[in-house]
């Protein structure tokens, strides 16, 4: 009888590891989506357009990020992790040159940017959003120091994109 009361209590430990282990695929794989999101937010439709991988790995359709959003071979090489960081890096970059950046807290604009392998701007315009942060948020990009991408793949998905700018 206790061999047979050792059994069941292993049985219920091993279900109960299982649903934990679930839980926390569960977990990882939602975490996944909310960064795969977030680049997307950062991003705006980077995806779309001709930056758009020829293979269909971006987000398209019902809004929803692809199941490989994050894999390296549908961002040719370039995770969704290393574009969003290094996104959030040339936000930081204009952010801190704005003379007053609490001055446009909750405000938003489209900014399309074209950079050169070095980090330098090449180009930038407004594509709607808060006239005054746009205004603002141009001024400080033509004096801010971007950063050089981390990598040719990051470089090769953000040279040409649409950040969503956000205080």
């Amino acid at each position: 009888e206790a061999a047979k009361a050792a059994a069941e209590a292993k049985k219920k430990a091993d279900a109960a590891a299982a649903k934990a282990a679930a839980d926390a695929k569960k977990k990882a794989a939602a975490e996944k989506a909310a960064a795969a999101e977030g680049v997307d937010d950062l991003l705006g439709d980077l995806s779309s357009g001709k930056n758009a991988p020829k293979t269909g790995g971006g987000a398209k359709g019902n809004g929803q990020p692809s199941k490989d959003s994050g894999i390296s071979g549908a961002n040719g090489g370039a995770t969704g992790a290393d574009i969003s960081a290094y996104a959030k890096q040339i936000q930081v970059a204009i952010q801190s040159r704005l003379y007053d950046a609490s001055l446009y807290q909750g405000k938003q604009c489209v900014l399309h940017i074209s950079l050169a392998p070095d980090g330098s701007l090449k180009s930038i315009t407004s594509e709607g959003g808060d006239p005054a942060l746009c205004q603002a948020a141009l001024m400080a990009a033509k004096t801010a120091k971007i950063p050089k991408p981390p990598s040719q793949a990051v470089y090769e998905k953000i040279k040409d994109a649409k950040l969503d700018f956000k205080l």
